[in-house]
């Protein structure tokens, strides 16, 4: 199952590495590398978060913002 996620991820990315404008284009991986994150803190059964880097966190942290943002308006 996570091998799946993982070769869709990959799909995605290479979709995203299409887009010309670059602001989408930071803004898509952004949010993808935060939901990738919110999976991985998921499947982590054994609760080490040692694993998850500083700009993974730092994207889940903004994405979160920007869907709270967009389900309160």
């Amino acid at each position: 199952m996570i091998a799946n996620l993982k070769t869709k991820f990959n799909k995605i990315a290479r979709i995203i590495n299409c887009t010309e404008c670059e602001k989408c284009r930071l803004h898509a991986k952004q949010e993808l590398v935060a939901i990738g994150t919110a999976l991985k803190i998921d499947f982590n059964m054994d609760k080490d978060f040692k694993s998850i880097t500083r700009n993974e966190l730092v994207a889940l942290i903004n994405t979160a913002k920007k869907f709270s943002d967009s389900i309160q308006n």
